[in-house]
């Protein structure tokens, strides 16, 4: 299982290989790992479980956090602007980071789903939706 998380793995289909290459699913062989990995990681979720079970593989996630998710510099920038000013919405934090709403609204979603931010508005489309931090965030 080492040699699988350090990206080396054996083909086991190679026509399957190649198709998700034609279609843009991968990007080289034995990649996918890692990048699992690091994702798990900077969410703060335990790295994912890997079984050899005869010819099959089994990838398992857990979701219960054994750390704080990371954060970059924007992130950051984010949860700090909305420590000055609770209950921001998308545009004013857009301002403050300098970028567009598009791209906040990117950073925010994400920012909730890994349980840093609250969203509140009366839907998920809700143009005047605000966002707070979470509780010991």
């Amino acid at each position: 299982m080492e040699d699988i998380r350090r990206g080396v793995s054996k083909l086991r289909n190679r026509v399957i290989g190649r198709v998700f290459h034609e279609l843009g699913l991968i990007e080289q062989w034995g990649s996918g790992i890692q990048r699992m990995t690091a994702a798990c990681r900077a969410a703060g979720l335990p790295e994912p479980e890997l079984e050899e079970i005869g010819s099959s593989f089994r990838v398992t996630f857990r979701r219960e956090r054994v750390a704080k998710p990371e954060r970059d510099k924007l992130d950051t920038a984010i949860v700090e602007f909305l420590r000055r000013k609770p209950g921001a919405s998308t545009s004013q934090i857009a301002a403050a980071i300098k970028r567009t709403s598009r791209a906040t609204q990117t950073r925010l979603k994400r920012l909730v789903e890994l349980g840093q931010l609250v969203a509140i508005g009366s839907s998920t489309q809700d143009p005047r939706k605000v966002y707070h931090l979470k509780q010991g965030v």
